[in-house]
């Protein structure tokens, strides 16, 4: 089973970097990062060991390719490395045995000549079974299929394959890093989104200003005092906004009855409730 250490070490990551330069070389970025490569590696390695890792914002605009706009999020080469890493040393060797043996995408050793070579046999083998080339071939192709990934069922199957709990959980945190803002939008509005497409040009128009990452169902909650739990993120955020302190936004009122020390009772099937009496 792979672990963490197979990421951060160094020489995974200096695998990495190689790799992640292949066609960006030229970049100012690039070229800076290799100028200190141990010394950012030794970095990086450090981070992912004490959990401190945080991927930098992306860079977003648009590129005009073959008569289609598509909205790019580019990442930081450091951040490159580290999912390059990644890939390599945990999500090919462990999701790679569940692909299908034509599954040539963005694999080591299969390309175009692989798809074209398994096309071939195909045919041969449909007209060798039918003696006839009456047939046909089923082209699909899904609309904006990577951001229309939906996340909880991703991180489900993920789960089911990766076991070791540490390396599961930063993978989940790099894909939280794609989560799409919809602070903006209002209940009906966010039902309704997650029936149609998302179409990452039309987010990328939305004011920034209206972007904040809470829901306004939280805010609301929060304003009418019914709220279950808070989110650390969202104090952060929050704090950020109003340019306050955690005691200027939360008062704290105790409990009429304690609910902690001698007034703890643990129940055999391990769940907490005050006791009678006490």
């Amino acid at each position: 089973m792979k672990n963490m250490e197979s990421v951060y070490d160094a020489n995974s990551l200096i695998d990495a970097f190689n790799k992640s330069k292949k066609g960006t070389a030229w970049k100012e970025s690039v070229q800076r990062y290799e100028a200190n490569l141990l010394r950012n590696v030794n970095q990086t390695q450090k981070e992912l060991k004490d959990g401190s890792y945080e991927q930098k914002d992306f860079y977003e605009f648009d590129l005009n390719e073959r008569g289609h706009i598509r909205h790019i999020k580019s990442m930081h080469i450091s951040d490159r490395v580290v999912q390059r890493s990644v890939c390599d040393n945990v999500l090919v060797p462990e999701l790679s045995k569940y692909l299908t043996y034509d599954n040539g995408a963005s694999m080591e050793g299969k390309g175009i000549h692989f798809a074209r070579k398994r096309m071939s046999t195909h045919l041969h083998k449909f007209y060798r079974k039918h003696k006839s080339n009456e047939g046909y071939v089923l082209l699909i192709d899904f609309s904006k299929f990577f951001d229309n990934i939906p996340h909880d069922g991703l991180i489900k199957e993920m789960r089911k394959k990766i076991g070791d709990k540490e390396t599961m959980g930063f993978i989940e945190k790099l894909i939280d890093t794609f989560r799409v803002d919809v602070s903006y939008m209002s209940e009906e509005e966010y039902a309704d989104c997650m029936n149609t497409l998302y179409n990452a040009l039309e987010h990328a128009k939305i004011d920034k200003a209206e972007l904040t990452g809470i829901r306004r169902n939280a805010i609301n909650e929060w304003y009418h005092e019914i709220v279950v739990s808070l989110k650390v993120e969202h104090i952060d955020r929050i704090c950020e906004v109003l340019n306050c302190s955690v005691e200027e936004l939360i008062e704290y009122i105790p409990d009429k009855v304690p609910k902690t020390g001698k007034h703890l009772v643990i129940e055999e099937h391990g769940n907490r409730k005050t006791g009678k009496g006490q």
